[in-house]
């Protein structure tokens, strides 16, 4: 750990939120490349995230981290005050999805087998010793398990969510080790909030498409009053987000007659809302992320991102903390994450576009900075390229953000990126594609096409039944802005995606096949239609017929929409790389778009990932893609010839 002391006084600097993150990794050949591809670079940017997430423990003593180790995802624990680390506590290859504290030294995680079965340990932290307090009943399902309450104060301060769209919920009992599920007398219940007392106090119901957010203001009282309502289709969709230590203040995510969304606060005793929002922009949508005090359980700051990530500070106090480090680590952006407020100290996320997040602890008694660990350390010592926003103008004249990274003269081409989703948008910070391309001369477009959440409700629904139109449109009119801005070569750009993105991605050969000279797919749909007959989450399915199309009433246009049906031997060449057990999209789509390409003379190359799902966890998988891709790029973009082999 590395200690740093500070001066005690510090301008102000903004804040920064976690980054961005794109789907897919993968795969297993053997090929040659030119000695142009920094393998070295390749190897260390392959690697997982170490420190995925950090959490502080009421005292302040213990950091806990999700570190990557040894082919899985383990518990690590930082004792601040012995400045020793470990992450060993776990046996065996696992996948820590969640840590939440109960006490000072004692801590819950959330554990998925191999298997799909999540299991929850209680850990000392003193003694190294665990015991199992809860498992999954269902057995090899890809389920999702998640501590949504814990208090060590009340016997039953456990609380956890088993399942996706309509789950169950327990309370747990840590010290008798038995679970006993939470019947609150409503169907269709697809979340619910407890509140400082440990009592179910709100709950969010689904019916068809219409959800609605109840209370139950008296634990005596068994009536739930339905208090704010919604469509999951978002045209009227309300977010509870925190119950206030008062247990009548509602913090919600909200438009309240506005196209952006704002945070407001709710009274539940007047039965309305404040009548200003505590806080809106004038042209992002307030995606909050709220900091609690842990003491008194007031909401402390909301982290929000525009261009770039922001914090609104409710909390003078705390506000006086970030502004004493903010000079330290003044060229990133800082987010206070955690704080244990009786010990002061203070627990920050710290994160540039040109060096992976890292975590810092603060003590103000000590006045003292101490460096916590980095996502990959390793890159460290590579120069990166800045990652900043931009705005083109689409043809009809809509202004669309993005961010463009671009490598010193002279460069290759140009990799037009769109994200997955597609209801995600691409955030400011550190983005491994963008410099892993960079770094091998290509200039990243990453544009916030329409139908990317943030930007407001007329901006999002500006994409229904316009898969493969408007929302390609945005792309083309990206890469025409991006070539001519630039002034880059206009005869080498490339197509780069994952899951949505890859579909974009390859569409745009045939969108656009006089901008798109090639296009790489990783883990990606190309038949609309059947994607939307294979998805067996009905609440999931209809919300995408109501945004893609349905295949009764819209199969002409879902069908002229679909790459596979597009097909032309005269296209660009196409990459495509698919897990076979991936759990959202069937890889059979990829392997029926090679078929497709090939049947009419086309170019494509498939590999299909045998241990390997939507999103890769394999370094060695993550690896060997990125370099398939430089190699697939060097072929038709840098226009080398290199020999290569490909087996799946």
């Amino acid at each position: 750990m590395v200690f740093i002391k500070l001066s005690m006084h510090r301008e102000h600097a903004a804040v920064r939120m976690l980054h961005n993150f794109i789907l897919c990794s993968l795969l297993v050949c053997s090929f040659t490349l030119s000695a142009q591809v920094d393998k070295a670079f390749v190897h260390d940017i392959s690697r997982h995230d170490r420190f995925l997430s950090a959490s502080l423990s009421g005292d302040g003593r213990y950091v806990a981290v999700i570190d990557y180790v040894m082919g899985g995802y383990h518990l690590g624990i930082v004792d601040t005050d012995a400045k020793s680390y470990r992450n060993d506590i776990i046996k065996g290859t696992v996948h820590v999805s969640q840590v939440k504290w109960y006490g000072n030294d004692q801590i819950l995680i959330v554990d998925t087998k191999l298997n799909g079965s999540s299991y929850i340990y209680l850990y000392d932290i003193n003694t190294d010793h665990y015991e199992v307090v809860f498992y999954s009943p269902i057995e090899n399902s890809n389920i999702d398990a998640k501590i949504i309450h814990s208090n060590p104060v009340s016997d039953t301060g456990v609380v956890v969510r088993l399942g996706t769209r309509i789950p169950k919920f327990y309370s747990v009992d840590v010290k008798k080790r038995s679970r006993k599920e939470i019947n609150i007398g409503i169907e269709n219940v697809s979340s619910l909030y407890i509140n400082n007392e440990s009592q179910a106090y709100a709950a969010t119901q689904i019916n068809k498409s219409k959800y609605t957010v109840l209370i139950k203001p008296n634990e005596d009282d068994s009536d739930w009053l339905p208090l704010l309502s919604g469509d999951i289709y978002g045209k009227d969709d309300p977010h509870l987000l925190y119950i206030d230590s008062d247990n009548h203040t509602l913090w919600v995510s909200a438009h309240q007659g506005s196209d952006l969304r704002g945070v407001w606060a709710y009274d539940t005793e007047a039965k309305m809302f404040s009548m200003a929002p505590v806080l809106a922009d004038s042209n992002y949508d307030i995606q909050a992320n709220l900091l609690i005090d842990d003491v008194s359980g007031n909401v402390a700051a909301i982290h929000y991102q525009k261009d770039y990530p922001y914090t609104y500070y409710l909390d003078a106090n705390v506000e006086a903390v970030v502004n004493k480090i903010a000079n330290v680590l003044a060229d990133g952006r800082i987010r206070l994450v955690d704080m244990a407020t009786e010990a002061q100290r203070y627990l920050f996320a710290y994160q540039s576009d040109i060096k992976p997040m890292q975590w810092y602890l603060y003590s103000a008694m000590e006045n003292k900075l101490v460096l916590i660990g980095s996502q990959n350390k390793r890159l460290d010592k590579y120069t990166m390229y800045e990652r900043k926003p931009v705005r083109f103008k689409a043809r009809d004249g809509l202004e669309i953000e993005a961010y463009m990274t671009l490598p010193p003269a002279p460069v290759k081409g140009l990799i037009v990126n769109p994200h997955g989703g597609p209801e995600y948008r691409d955030f400011w910070g550190f983005d491994d594609w963008a410099q892993l391309l960079a770094r091998h001369g290509y200039a990243v477009i990453q544009p916030n096409f329409r139908g990317s959440t943030g930007y407001g409700r007329a901006f999002n629904d500006s994409a229904i039944k316009q898969y493969g139109k408007t929302m390609q449109y945005d792309l083309e009119d990206a890469i025409s802005w991006a070539l001519k801005t630039y002034e880059l070569p206009p005869d080498k750009v490339c197509a780069v995606g994952g899951s949505y993105g890859a579909y974009a991605s390859v569409n745009l050969l045939y969108s656009a096949s006089e901008l798109v000279n090639c296009a790489a797919g990783i883990a990606g749909f190309y038949d609309a239609v059947q994607l939307l007959q294979d998805d067996e989450d009905k609440l999931f399915a209809d919300s995408q017929k109501y945004r893609m199309g349905d295949p009764d009433a819209d199969l002409e246009l879902l069908t002229e929409i679909s790459p596979i049906n597009q097909v032309a031997a005269d296209n660009g060449p196409v990459l495509l790389i698919h897990g076979r057990y991936d759990e959202r999209i069937d890889y059979q789509h990829s392997v029926k778009m090679h078929a497709a390409i090939q049947e009419v003379g086309g170019r494509s190359e498939l590999n299909i990932i045998n241990s390997e799902g939507h999103t890769f966890r394999k370094q060695s998988s993550t690896k060997n893609m990125y370099l398939q891709l430089l190699r697939f790029l060097q072929e038709n973009i840098d226009k080398n010839t290199v020999q290569h082999t490909s087996t799946s």
